[in-house]
């Protein structure tokens, strides 16, 4: 009989403010022994100690209020606990017992409300997938509602930091931008480049997934730009002028993160929900950048990657990112021709089919100066010479598609030369 659904289990717990061990212990009981039993608590109210005194001043029973059990447990956990980080951790442990989805939205809404906290922000942090009609709802937009998210979209566009590229496209959120070059071509230090100006300049606040260097190598390069010093010499700089260098990392704050370990994109995904409920509470996170799409934990087999490139897509919208990748070209676009390496292609880039089909806009960066067989004179003209290439983009502003950039190693910056200033390749 206990088996049978529809008999409910109402628990009375006296009203001492210390019902939480014998209400969780309750709970317990019914999960191992008769899990598919609806089980609720009736809160005593104020004035009165317990059932019996109800009883005793003729307190009609079936106007108390009964709650749930787990958010029985919710509201108590707050009301107990006054430090956030303690109640975030409780309510964490009370919400991966919870089965049914209506209860863990109920929770979701209570808390938003008791931490002044955007409800989508906390059923992230609760990972409550499920949705009401009235969200499902809001998934459609008529024209005039979708005309005017464009003009917002349009409002809020990233820019690189490079003028001249900034003349013919821009970034978006939503949307992928796959930065491809073959090995040691210098495109994490573009990337970072990218990310100094969405930071600093720009305000933004952005995840760095570092894959491939460790976080005290991104954060030397990081400095050495900032501090406009050859990299190798940073951190005896740092030592030498620590408020100089504190200057500029107060600058960025917490806007900008790091994480260095190699993950999977699902593992990513996961840290993206922690680090928007946990780091990024206040403000919204802009931008994800990921070193390399080649490095992701499995990601080995064209299966694979064509999985991991489809999955981009949807991290991208869910989170409302503009996300970065990273990606290698391969061996097909160091061929020479005419002497010299030919340009990249979208169809160079590893994994190329689904990840070119899932990015907005494509960057195709290579080095005149690796030519194999180039002249010293050649080489020398065309030391340190970054050549850009608009392989892909949706919303082209203009027609010119060919950038070139210098490296300064005195400074560690990488500049975007003006249009009388590129060199040709004729030279």
């Amino acid at each position: 009989i206990i088996g049978r659904r529809e008999i409910k289990i109402v628990l009375v717990p006296d009203n001492d403010n210390r019902a939480d061990k014998f209400i969780n212990r309750a709970k317990e009981l019914f999960r191992t022994h008769a899990s598919n039993l609806l089980v609720e608590v009736m809160q005593i109210e104020d004035g009165y100690k317990d059932l019996n005194e109800l009883h005793v001043a003729k307190k009609d029973i079936k106007k108390q209020v009964v709650k749930d059990i787990n958010f029985f447990l919710a509201e108590f956990i707050l009301k107990q606990n006054k430090g956030l980080d303690v109640q975030k951790k409780k309510i964490m442990e009370l919400v991966s017992t919870v089965k049914d989805p209506l209860v863990r939205l109920s929770i979701a809404e209570y808390l938003s409300k008791e931490w002044k906290k955007p409800l989508d922000v906390i059923k992230e942090f609760l990972s409550v997938k499920e949705e009401s009609i009235d969200e499902v709802l809001n998934e459609f937009f008529s024209l005039a509602n979708a005309t005017s998210s464009l003009i917002t979209e349009e409002n809020n566009e990233l820019n690189t930091g490079y003028e001249e590229l900034d003349g013919a496209i821009n970034l978006y959120k939503k949307q992928i931008t796959t930065i491809a070059a073959p090995s040691n071509t210098g495109k994490t230090d573009f990337l970072i480049e990218l990310l100094l100006n969405l930071s600093i300049v720009q305000q933004k606040r952005i995840l760095f997934f570092s894959l491939e260097m460790s976080k005290e190598d991104v954060s030397e390069i990081i400095l050495a730009k900032l501090l406009q010093q050859p990299r190798w010499k940073i951190k005896q700089f740092i030592l030498e002028h620590p408020l100089e260098a504190n200057n500029y990392i107060n600058k960025i704050g917490t806007r900008l993160q790091i994480n260095d370990k190699v993950l999977s994109l699902a593992d990513i995904d996961e840290r993206i929900k922690i680090a928007k409920t946990n780091i990024f509470v206040d403000e919204p996170l802009d931008i994800v950048a990921i070193d390399h799409f080649g490095l992701l934990r499995n990601n080995t087999t064209v299966e694979q990657q064509s999985k991991n490139a489809d999955g981009l897509i949807p991290l991208a919208k869910n989170h409302n990112v503009c996300l970065i990748i990273l990606a290698q070209l391969n061996k097909a676009s160091q061929v020479i021709e005419k002497g010299r390496i030919r340009e990249p292609m979208q169809t160079d880039i590893s994994g190329s089919a689904s990840l070119g089909n899932a990015s907005t806009t494509i960057l195709g960066l290579w080095r005149p100066e690796k030519t194999p067989g180039m002249s010293e004179i050649s080489k020398e003209n065309w030391k340190n010479i970054t050549r850009l290439k608009i392989l892909k983009h949706r919303k082209l502003k203009r027609d010119k598609l060919y950038f070139q950039l210098t490296y300064n190693t005195d400074t560690s910056r990488l500049v975007m030369l003006k249009e009388q200033e590129e060199r040709s390749e004729l030279d």
